[in-house]
């Protein structure tokens, strides 16, 4: 099984990551994508969303959450009274999974191996976007934060 793990610099910042993820070539996804997409926000960040991999939309404008997943985070931070210009977020996989029909393409779940290779890119994410002084759920939420589950659903 491939990794990207020897192409993360050591204590990266985001101007590295960005440059170094560009020619990942981990697993079989970059075949067939515009490019590889890299996660977004500040660093450290009160809160870090990590989604499963970049859909259509993603790929095309090379940033995460911008397509119709994207319209139901944000409708759900909104709802939940929090602001998405302070979360840093980002994808377990950096390029997207999808069957080509004619002209579309046709969004499919990542494999287990996709996943693997682009662990040390989300490694390197959290690593730099951890919360300054975060210890974790028990201290937000002793802090009067609410438990906040954000989940997508799409009729089909």
């Amino acid at each position: 099984m491939q990794t990207a793990a020897p192409l993360v610099p050591e204590r990266p910042t985001l101007p590295e990551r960005r440059s170094a993820v560009a020619g990942c070539q981990a697993c079989a996804l970059w075949e067939g994508t515009t490019q590889t997409v890299l996660g977004e926000g500040p660093a450290p960040a009160p809160l870090l969303l990590v989604g499963e991999q970049p859909g259509d939309r993603e790929d095309r404008e090379g940033h995460p959450f911008v397509g119709p997943a994207g319209r139901e985070l944000g409708e759900g931070l909104d709802a939940a009274g929090t602001d998405r210009g302070g979360a840093y977020v980002t994808n377990v996989v950096k390029h997207p999974n999808f069957t080509p029909r004619g002209k579309r393409r046709i969004h499919a779940k990542p494999k287990a191996e996709h996943i693997t290779a682009c662990w040390s890119w989300l490694h390197a994410a959290i690593a730099a976007g951890r919360p300054a002084g975060d210890r974790g759920p028990r201290r937000h939420r002793g802090q009067g934060a609410a438990r906040v589950v954000v989940t997508v659903t799409r009729q089909r």
